[in-house]
């Protein structure tokens, strides 16, 4: 700023007017005229001040304490002009309003102005002046309807006193500070009692609520921000409680923990007493202390190591700490002082909460109760749909509206939580039946909406951001309010209101909150995180495993709970229940963390402490081998220095701290009873308990290291590297050799190429025939299926999938056992080609074409044998079979063999079963041979079969038969005229077939007859394989009467050449469109 632009500055303060003595009384006079010209240059100033000129005016002006010197004088003195009042009042919300994106030393400047105008406003008379000018908007009367700027009046009121609660009172070591300014905010609260404002925000807030216009999102958030910061300097407990109802023995605690320190920091003792001087020396309470030296222990000094895992608080630029932020009010009083006490570095956590008087109490208690019952669900549901920036960018509100809602809703549920706890008390009193919890009234702050948007915010600020503490910290502390208030839904001895608490618990599980707070245990770094992000996650934890239980208790049985959990853009469903989630917690990072918030038990409550404990417990009881990882040097340590604290063996403090002194002397008693089996644990001490990489680990799980601690090394797994090691193989040379069988690079060995010939003839026609090689092989490889097909290629057991159709294809010929090629799909044929174009770009496509290939054959060795399962009618023994190949490989004349039917057991014993594909030809030429019958001139190129054409190009042939396949007789016997029609046989087949599968299934299987009879039954083999994968009756029927419709149009004795049929209809048929053609073609 020039020196002109600050002249005319100072010009427009002064003409405002001056003190002036009348009568021996102080006034405050002004010039109404130039007044009002200087008011509105002000404005226009203050306007045109932003960050771009770095605020200078407003700061000028903060300077020179115009608010309180000028404009509060003004304002009072001249409060029935309406043109000079509306006009100061107006200037003075411009400058009690925080201007957000000023930084530097400016801003803790603007902050120190602000904290003047704040107290400035810090008298009766103001208030009674604010409180007129609210009562008179608030008028319904004609005279009040028409004075022109009455809404903007209640906006400027409203605006001011929202700017002034909102400004934080400076703390001991602030720039500003003065004993009067300390509890600035305790004096707002107390005026707004005693002057009725609080009566006046209850009509608001319901008129707020009832409103349906576009304004009352930003009413909403003056209103809340006014009430929020009233709520952060009291106490719901102290609402709740008289002041003879508080705990009498505060002063007798204090005095027990000043003695147990003073037992703590004891002098060094001489010799004896002839060395030095005794001392005497009085205690606070009264006690008699001797010493005998002068050299006193004022600390206990910890090693650099906990030194170091200390919070150390430090700024980060990545995820600014809202609690560093002058301007951001946190709660001070309830339940979050409790956890506040872990972090010394929060403002005021070690200092006594705010003391009210009773009116005050009694009238806030009220003012609570209604506002819970009018307005509080709808101010909640307002605040969370605009607390988020809009599309065009702007806000309502402050950055601070996320922590401020939720922070506003935990102080809320918790007032009413402790609300209901003092009806209930009364009743028991009066031994009336208790009275249900009212949730109706608390909805907006518990039902699924809200409980989205903080498990959101638990996710956002937890394992997205890799914990974002300070935001984490709020998130959490509502999350913690709401889940306990839940369980006092659920315990409500109302069925409705019951089963409401076991829904919002199974929709809270539903949003994977577990897995998050499990994480966040297993990532908490003490040194660089909040210690309330621990203690807060632990709180919850314990209470979510407690609701589950109660839940499933309730339900009779152990059920598991629904779980949605994000990957990536999906959603992934999976189920969990509270032994899952306690065999999660069995991780070092997690019990390292635990035991670090263990030490601070001298700060813990007695509620947090028992979660502590609980939890601590739970986890090592999980599994027998978990107690192995508090087998370390450092927490045996941190136990003896545990267990010298007088606090903990101290006879006054047994009750408080006998759970604590019971897991660690049970973490001692295990040790030495293993110490029992195993001499080797003292040594184990010396190694940390850490969980390898899982590319180098050489056991499963670091249970199998635990399991070998506890039993002497007996353990299986564990035995077995301990012989290696014994056999000369190096720790080094095993994690390589571990690495490589994790890739699929570990080298084969002749043993393995050895067994994989000799076993290969033995399961050649198995389905799972690399599945049941891999069985074979040493179990130290860990070889795959898919790693053993590829061996079989390339040793040449195995005729690769291309390389065989490529070898069919230029041979020409047909194999008679070959079964009919399928009908290839575009997405098959798409699939193939894009799968070819990958193997050609990278060896990974290669394999993958590879790998695609080899399921092909096991899908086709699985169909066949499911087709050759299928029961079949025998024929009459003395009945050639149609299809039984002489010794040229050509199909031989029905009436020249005399071969018996294949379904009877020859001198041979070799047995095939008849596939469906045979039974459907069989049916066609069944009805062919009675049309015949019916019609004798008929030829056989007008046959129903040969009124299709075949494809072009060789075709190939079903199993069974040769070139020209010549028609038979039926393998069912006679024909019966109207009982064996086509349809009637389809329909039994299509029964039979799925009855047969599952007969299939069930019929045992024993490695030995697999090994006996693979070659001499290959059909039976195949029968038992089809155990595994079930096939579709219905995709494989289609498939097969086309190959069907292929057969039968083949050209035959007699019948037209290929040329000279008709071409077959272009695209797939579906099922029900063959079905009805062959029924069609069939009849005579």
């Amino acid at each position: 700023m020039d020196e002109l632009a600050q002249h005319e500055l100072f010009e427009a303060t002064a003409g405002l007017g001056n003190w002036h003595e009348v009568g021996g009384k102080a006034q405050y006079l002004a010039n109404r005229e130039e007044c009002l010209s200087c008011l509105r240059d002000l404005q226009i100033a203050l306007q045109h001040d932003g960050l771009d000129t770095g605020c200078v005016c407003r700061l000028k002006l903060g300077d020179w304490k115009v608010l309180s010197n000028h404009m509060v004088p003004l304002f009072t003195s001249y409060r029935e002009d309406v043109d000079i009042s509306s006009s100061a009042l107006k200037l003075m919300v411009m400058l009690t309003t925080w201007v957000s994106g000023i930084s530097g030393s400016e801003k803790f400047q603007h902050l120190h102005h602000l904290q003047d105008y704040k107290e400035a406003f810090a008298k009766k008379d103001v208030f009674i002046i604010l409180m007129g000018l609210l009562v008179e908007t608030m008028e319904e009367d004609d005279e009040a309807e028409a004075r022109p700027n009455r809404q903007e009046v209640f906006k400027s009121v409203l605006t001011l006193l929202c700017n002034l609660v909102s400004v934080p009172d400076p703390s001991p070591g602030d720039a500003g500070f003065t004993p009067l300014r300390r509890n600035l905010q305790m004096t707002y609260i107390r005026h707004f009692h005693d002057e009725g404002v609080l009566d006046f925000f209850l009509l608001f807030a319901e008129g707020v609520a009832a409103e349906k216009g576009g304004n009352e999102e930003q009413q909403a958030w003056y209103l809340a921000d006014i009430i929020y910061h009233i709520c952060t300097h009291v106490d719901p407990v102290d609402l709740m409680q008289n002041r003879k109802e508080k705990n009498k023995r505060s002063l007798a605690d204090l005095l027990e923990r000043d003695h147990a320190d003073s037992k703590l920091h004891a002098p060094q003792s001489s010799r004896h007493s002839r060395f030095g001087t005794a001392m005497q020396r009085a205690t606070a309470d009264g006690r008699i202390s001797i010493s005998a030296s002068v050299v006193e222990t004022k600390s206990i000094s910890k090693g650099s190591l906990l030194q170091r895992k200390e919070y150390r608080n430090a700024d980060s630029d990545k995820k600014y700490n809202v609690f560093h932020d002058p301007f951001f009010v946190d709660l001070e009083e309830g339940a979050v002082r409790d956890h506040n006490q872990l972090n010394p570095h929060v403002k005021g956590s070690l200092q006594d909460g705010k003391n009210h008087p009773d009116a005050v109490i009694e009238g806030l208690r009220k003012f609570f109760e209604e506002f819970i019952q009018t307005s509080f669900s709808t101010l909640v549901s307002i605040m969370r749909g605009s607390c988020s920036p809009k599309a065009d960018g702007t806000m309502v509100g402050t950055q601070f509206n996320k922590a401020h809602l939720m922070n506003f809703v935990s102080w809320f549920l918790e007032f009413h939580r402790h609300h209901y706890g003092s009806e209930v008390a009364k009743a028991k009193k009066s031994k009336e039946q208790l009275p249900v919890v009212d949730i109706a009234s608390i909805q907006g702050a518990i039902d699924l909406d809200m409980i989205q948007f903080t498990t959101a915010r638990l996710r956002e600020y937890g394992k997205q951001a890799n914990i974002h503490a300070s935001q984490l910290v709020v998130s959490l502390r509502c999350l913690s309010q709401q889940i306990k208030t839940i369980g006092v839904v659920t315990e409500s001895s109302d069925s409705d209101t019951r089963d409401c608490g076991d829904i919002l618990v199974q929709n809270i599980i539903k949003d994977d909150v577990m897995s998050n707070l499990s994480w966040i245990m297993k990532n908490f770094s003490t040194s660089s995180h909040d210690p309330r992000v621990l203690s807060y996650t632990v709180e919850v934890f314990h209470t979510m495993l407690r609701l589950m239980t109660k839940v499933s208790e309730r339900r009779g049985r152990d059920i598991e709970f629904q779980v949605d959990r994000v990957r990536g853009r999906g959603t992934v469903r999976a189920a969990t229940n509270s032994e899952k989630e306690i065999a999660g917690l069995a991780d070092a990072r997690v019990v390292e963390n635990l035991f670090h918030l263990l030490e601070k038990y001298r700060r813990h409550t007695a509620q947090l402490h028992s979660m502590l404990v609980k939890l601590i417990y739970q986890v090592i009881r999980a599994q027998p081998t978990n107690i192995v990882i508090f087998f370390e040097l450092s927490y045996f340590m941190r136990i003896f220095r545990m267990m010298q604290d007088p606090q903990l063996s101290g006879s006054k403090n047994n009750k408080r701290y006998e759970e604590l002194v019971s897991l660690l002397r049970f973490i001692l008693r295990q040790f030495f009873k293993c110490a029992e089996v195993n001499g080797c644990v003292f040594a184990e001490l010396l190694f940390r308990k850490v969980q390898d990489n899982p590319k180098e680990a050489l056991l499963e799980s670091h249970a199998s290291e635990f399991a070998a601690i506890l039993d002497n090394y007996e353990d299986e797994s564990y035995k077995r590297i301990l012989d290696r090691m014994g056999a000369g193989e190096t720790l080094g040379a095993m994690r390589l050799k571990q690495r490589a069988i994790l890739k699929g690079q570990l080298p084969w060995m002749e043993e393995e190429d050895k067994v994989l010939r000799e076993r290969y003839p033995m399961y050649a026609d198995h389905p799972l025939c690399a599945e049941l090689l891999a069985a074979e092989l040493p179990e130290e490889s860990k070889r795959t299926a898919l790693q053993v097909r590829r061996r079989l290629v390339e040793l040449e057991l195995v005729v690769a999938r291309g390389a065989g159709r490529s070898g069919e294809a230029t041979a020409g010929e047909e194999d008679e056992d070959e079964r009919p090629a399928k009908k290839p799909k575009a997405s098959d044929v798409n699939l193939e080609e894009n799968t070819s174009a990958a193997g050609a770009a990278s060896p990974q496509g290669a394999a993958t074409q590879d790998a695609a290939e080899m399921l092909e054959e096991d899908l086709e060795r699985l169909l066949d044998a499911a087709y050759d399962s299928l029961p079949t009618n025998n024929a009459a023994p003395s009945e050639p079979h149609p299809n039984t190949h002489g010794a040229t490989g050509m199909p031989t004349n029905n009436a020249a063999t005399s071969e018996p039917h294949p379904n009877t057991h020859g001198a041979t014993g070799i047995t095939e079963s008849m596939d469906l594909e045979a039974e459907l030809e069989a049916l066609l030429e069944e009805d062919n041979v009675g049309a015949t019958k019916s019609v004798p001139s008929q030829s056989s190129s007008e046959l129903p079969g040969a009124s299709r054409s075949s494809p072009t190009g060789p075709v190939p042939q079903p199993r069974g038969h040769g070139a020209a396949s010549q028609p038979r007789l039926s393998q069912h016997g006679p024909t019966q005229a109207g009982s064996d029609s086509l349809e009637m046989e389809l329909e039994r087949l299509m029964d039979e077939g799925p009855s047969a599968v599952s007969a299939s299934q069930r019929a045992p299987a024993s490695s030995s007859h697999i090994g006996t009879s693979a070659a001499s039954q290959p059909c039976q083999s195949q029968a038992n394989a089809s155990q595994q994968i079930p096939d579709s009756l219905e995709l494989d029927l289609e498939r097969m009467m086309d190959e069907t419709l292929q057969t039968a149009s083949r050209p035959t004795a007699g019948s037209e050449p290929a040329s000279q049929l008709q071409p077959p209809p272009s695209g797939p048929d579906s099922l029900e469109a063959d079905l009805e053609r062959l029924m069609d073609e069939s009849q005579p």
